[in-house]
């Protein structure tokens, strides 16, 4: 990945990253601990089956990456996670490149979005592209009604994630190379945002909706404790809206 600047500056050599890149470190620390906290108290033997089923989905999905999903099709869905992030925060595309063995993707950015730069950098490593749609879509669309065959896809879908985001990582590529703090920033920020989505879909895999419902009470109770509000009418919210999933 390349990047440019509106104004005309060389930024080759700039290193991406700054405060807004090691304050999201520090509060994907603080989301991890709450989610695996969220993620024991929902655990149960029944919930562990499922995890099971999940853990064997996903070898299938990583079988599915390693054979099929290589060459120009990996270099694409790598450069587009990185065009995904620069377009939702606001960036103009400049050059999207796809080769059997490598790729670039080349955008303008702000003063405004600059901050960005370094998360964008990094998107190919965690971005679940292919495990978000297969948790939300069966909600919107009644096309899964049993949880386990459910699991059982997002388990694929999620190793083909896992195993596309992690195989490309190494000191060689640029998107670590030249953050601040270099591979090592960059490793701890893929390792926790990995975390953070694994925590996440493990509540949802071992206790369903009722899983991602602990994770929302967690948060509720947290900033409510912050702010010293009372925490019994959204909870009250929150248990109609999870029946009514």
């Amino acid at each position: 990945m390349s990047l440019g600047r509106i104004k005309k500056h060389k930024v080759d050599s700039e290193p991406l990253g700054g405060l807004f890149f090691y304050l999201s470190i520090i509060s994907l620390c603080i989301v991890n601990l709450v989610h695996l906290c969220g993620l024991l108290s929902v655990l149960s033997i029944e919930g562990l089956r499922y995890f099971g089923i999940f853990i064997i989905a996903c070898f299938l999905g990583k079988h599915i990456a390693d054979v099929f999903l290589r060459g120009y099709i990996s270099v694409f869905v790598h450069e587009f996670k990185h065009s995904l992030f620069s377009g939702l925060v606001g960036n103009r595309a400049k050059k999207f490149k796809v080769g059997r063995d490598s790729g670039a993707f080349t955008y303008e950015y702000t003063p405004e979005t600059a901050k960005y730069n370094a998360i964008i950098a990094l998107a190919p490593y965690w971005t679940p592209l292919f495990t978000l749609p297969m948790v939300t879509v069966p909600y919107i669309l009644p096309l899964v009604t049993l949880h386990s065959l459910h699991t059982l896809v997002v388990g694929v879908a999620y190793g083909v994630d896992l195993t596309m985001s992690i195989r490309d990582i190494g000191p060689h590529q640029t998107d670590f190379s030249r953050l601040t703090g270099g591979y090592f920033s960059g490793i701890i920020y893929v390792f926790l945002i990995n975390s953070g989505t694994f925590f996440t879909l493990a509540a949802w895999i071992v206790a369903d909706t009722k899983g991602l419902e602990g994770l929302i009470r967690i948060w509720w109770v947290i900033i409510n404790l912050l702010v010293g509000r009372e925490t019994s009418d959204l909870s009250l919210a929150l248990e109609q809206l999870f029946q009514q999933i």
